[in-house]
């Protein structure tokens, strides 16, 4: 545990306010997916981008997916994010080497390039087409948070599993729930009471 009037003990609080149950499974979306996101990303354009999926998976992408693809699963948001912020302490002491790249790129056909690059958040997906003239066709991003907060995405997932307290506001444990999951925009929680 953190020292307790530290930033970090303060966090860890407040995600204890939190209570979802545990995933099943985690599906991480990771370097052998690459192919078929950006063949997706190619065909779909932006509808891909506003709302990606693969066929019968719902991914995950940053630090829980990581620790799957590593071999070492932390189911917690919090958690996997401190280890990760550890590692890269080792990292930078000169303790620890790199694991995996961070960063893949490679044509897809002539003048359609793509590079894949993992991020704080998860998996960053840039796709690049040049017109005939070496000038800029089309370029798309897939961000990490598109896939986390995707209608039927991890986040959605993860509100199915809340159990807000009844001592802390519905819209509270939200969005503490959405801050664990690090959307890479300001979002706002609206609750309609049925």
């Amino acid at each position: 545990m953190p020292p307790p009037q530290s930033w970090a003990a303060r966090i860890v609080a407040r995600a204890a306010e939190i209570i979802v149950s545990e995933e099943d499974s985690v599906d991480p979306l990771g370097p052998a997916d690459d192919q078929a996101v950006i063949a997706a990303l190619h065909q779909g354009g932006d509808a891909f981008v506003a709302r990606p999926a693969l066929p019968g998976r719902r991914v995950q992408t940053g630090p829980v997916a990581r620790s799957v693809l590593a071999g070492r699963p932390i189911r917690s948001p919090l958690a996997a994010r401190y280890a990760e912020i550890a590692q890269a302490a080792r990292l930078l002491a000169g303790e620890e080497g790199a694991e995996a790249p961070w960063l893949r790129s490679e044509p897809v056909a002539p003048g359609i390039g793509f590079a894949a690059v993992e991020s704080p958040r998860g998996r960053l997906h840039h796709l690049v087409s040049l017109d005939g003239k070496g000038g800029l066709a089309r370029y798309l991003i897939l961000a990490p948070t598109e896939w986390t907060f995707a209608p039927a995405g991890p986040f959605a997932a993860a509100l199915t599993r809340l159990h807000p307290l009844t001592s802390v506001p519905v819209e509270r444990s939200i969005a503490r729930l959405a801050a664990l999951f690090d959307p890479c925009v300001a979002c706002e929680i609206e609750v309609s009471h049925a």
